[in-house]
């Protein structure tokens, strides 16, 4: 049996002309035989900050109600570049003792279900009353002597409240940017380049009217977000928890964030036995299955904000949607915490995942990739993201400063975003560079 289990994703890398490290992919050997059972598992907590609710999205094939414009027109500021919102959460101590619980619980192994806990919320001023919050996280996992990150549901026990068109908020404490600015990057990076992502801004957050610093206000992933996107967002969407892949052995590993559904999993191990079978006219067979120019094109663009963190470098951080209208697999960045990795560049060729180590070891999918490399490249220096870069520090600075729970110091922090726009600079022409382009 292939060991699955622990290492459905080793690393790996290819000579594909600059891949450091490399190996030959040889006739697609490299892609282990497959095992006939599925591995159905919770959360690791270990390695990722990937989390997932217990109440999956299951709306009609109608969808939830079409935004209006006041609806579009606030959801649009709640996330436009620069803005920093207040959230003001108030919860009683004892449901602060119970979500301290539940993150001490977490952090000794044991694999459980942040339960909800009722509280109220002040979102730029508008309040909510007994809504849902719980803590989240992996990785990066903290309770309320720190800074914990929050999931919000506004809708859970007051049907049809909601804001900006929004039932749900997800709010990211951070920890793990020192910069406390990548996130919404690459978020806006992916919104400025027509791809189908989430959206972010930022937010100072206050528990019980004490400052808990600077946030991610991140656009969680539901079926609200499907059908802001999609003519049809009855599909199934799934979030990848490690190890999630394109096999029986690591099918089990991808979590339904929304959707019926319905037989997904099948398909997703149907996408990995075509995979497998690297004989003639493998790209297009596979484009039957996945949507290809989607996938190197999401693939190049992790690269561009130097994401060597997620899908399919590793087996996380990311989410899939099967398109009811085409019946493929799209892809969306999830977990942005680790980019502007300097080594993403270098790494473009990177993929220690099934449809990655496939993709450089097929002649058509990897002249596709190098295309949509180069396509990104161009794209990252017209959309002039330095620009974008420098009104979302100057607009976030008085905030970090302010921020008593911060990671890392101030001065690091800055530096840090100095780094950060560096690269936001340099990664086009060393992507050109070591892409061969």
């Amino acid at each position: 049996m292939w060991l699955a289990l622990l290492f459905a994703c080793t690393p790996r890398s290819f000579d594909v002309g600059m891949g450091p490290g490399a190996s030959d992919p040889g006739d697609g050997t490299t892609i282990p035989p497959d095992d006939d059972t599925w591995v159905v598992t919770g959360t690791d907590t270990a390695d990722t900050d990937t989390d997932t609710d217990t109440d999956t999205d299951t709306d009609t094939d109608t969808g939830p109600p079409i935004p209006d414009k006041e609806e579009q027109a606030a959801y649009e500021a709640f996330y436009g570049l620069g803005s920093v919102h207040e959230v003001r959460l108030y919860v009683t101590d004892e449901a602060i003792a119970a979500m301290n619980a539940d993150v001490r619980e977490a952090l000794s192994g044991r694999d459980l279900v942040m339960e909800w806990q009722h509280g109220d919320v002040e979102i730029d001023g508008q309040r909510f009353d007994d809504i849902a919050v719980r803590v989240k996280g992996s990785s990066t996992l903290q309770n309320f002597n720190g800074k914990p990150s929050l999931k919000l549901k506004l809708n859970e026990w007051v049907g049809g409240q909601t804001f900006a068109g929004l039932e749900r908020i997800t709010l990211n404490n951070d920890v793990e940017d020192p910069s406390q600015i990548r996130q919404v990057m690459v978020y806006h990076t992916n919104f400025r380049a027509g791809r189908l992502a989430s959206r972010a801004s930022h937010a100072q957050v206050y528990v019980n009217d004490e400052l808990y610093g600077l946030y991610t206000n991140l656009e969680t992933m539901d079926d609200r977000w499907l059908w802001r996107r999609y003519v049809d967002g009855s599909g199934d969407l799934w979030e990848g928890n490690d190890y999630a892949d394109f096999s029986r052995s690591t099918a089990g590993y991808w979590e339904l964030a929304s959707g019926e559904g319905d037989g997904d999993r099948d398909a997703i191990v149907a996408a990995g036995a075509e995979l497998r079978d690297t004989g003639a006219d493998w790209y297009s067979r596979m484009d039957a299955l996945v949507d290809m120019d989607d996938f190197v094109h999401f693939w190049a663009w992790r690269i561009a904000v130097g994401d060597l963190d997620g899908y399919p470098a590793n087996a996380n951080d990311v989410y899939i949607y099967r398109n009811p209208e085409d019946g493929r697999f799209d892809f969306f960045p999830w977990g942005t915490d680790e980019s502007y990795d300097d080594y993403a560049p270098e790494y473009w060729s990177y993929a220690s995942c099934l449809l990655g180590i496939a993709c450089v070891g097929n002649t058509e999918c990897l002249a596709a990739y190098r295309v949509a490399l180069g396509e990104v490249a161009d794209a990252s220096e017209a959309l002039a993201l330095v620009d974008d870069f420098d009104l979302v520090d100057a607009a976030t600075s008085e905030a970090l400063a302010a921020d008593p729970k911060r990671a890392y110091s101030e001065q690091d922090a800055r530096f840090y975003r100095s780094e950060t726009r560096a690269d936001i600079l340099s990664f086009p022409e060393r992507i050109r560079q070591y892409a061969g382009l």
